[in-house]
């Protein structure tokens, strides 16, 4: 897949059809592969935080979540951005899923996140096949408990939607504990542009946007004077 370097960071993009190959291939995999979709927010904390930046780096597959940083890249391909804006990849997975009977496990925060996500997935996919679901604020210490009521369903995808960094740690450190085919972490943000469209939301995502781009900006300037 191409590959654009964006704040440090090696990105992958490609058309939804070129990606889901390499998704087949992970779903044939007996290991647990991870694909994170990255957001404006969470690039603009890697400039900040490199263990987190080094997280993101160690990911099977990174995919740009939000159109801006593909702007941001000096990619210009409108049917790439309609594609990254409409959130194309995740809807397509889930479509599939549900053609291809796969199975998912819903981790997220709290147990209002997870009841909103499952009635979302429901509402527009009809009877996809959700195998558990696990809210983190129930765990207490280390996350083996987590890990161990993933293992017990062994769905075919974990979604994964949960604060930065433990989200990143989580998928990273599962990869040779988890027994699913496919990790697929995505922050509040990402989730939002899916299935928010308040003035509040769209607030915010411009005040990210401007605050993204002077970053950027920055970052190339700092480029250009030690190369």
């Amino acid at each position: 897949m191409k590959k654009k370097d964006v704040l440090g960071i090696e990105l992958n993009y490609d058309y939804v059809r070129d990606i889901y190959p390499v998704v087949e291939e992970y779903l044939q995999d007996v290991v647990m592969n991870t694909i994170y979709i990255v957001s404006l927010t969470a690039l603009m904390e890697t400039e900040q935080n490199q263990e987190f930046k080094d997280l993101i780096a160690q990911m099977d597959l990174t995919l740009i979540g939000e159109p801006e940083i593909l702007k941001a890249a000096g990619l210009s391909d409108r049917l790439l951005e309609n594609e990254i804006k409409g959130q194309i990849f995740l809807k397509q997975l889930f479509l599939r899923a549900l053609q291809e009977n796969k199975s998912f496990f819903l981790l997220a925060r709290t147990e209002e996140e997870i009841k909103e996500m499952q009635q979302t997935l429901e509402n527009k996919y009809g009877e996809i096949m959700i195998t558990n679901t696990y809210a983190k604020e129930k765990c207490i210490g280390d996350t083996d408990l987590i890990v161990n009521e993933i293992n017990i369903t062994s769905p075919d995808i974990l979604l994964v939607k949960l604060p930065t960094p433990e989200m990143e740690k989580f998928m990273i450190e599962g990869k040779e504990k988890i027994s699913t085919k496919l990790c697929i972490g995505f922050r509040t943000e990402i989730y939002n542009r899916m299935h928010k469209r308040s003035f509040s939301e769209w607030l915010r995502r411009q005040i990210r946007k401007n605050t993204f781009y002077r970053l950027v900006t920055r970052y190339r300037n700092r480029e250009i004077i030690s190369g």
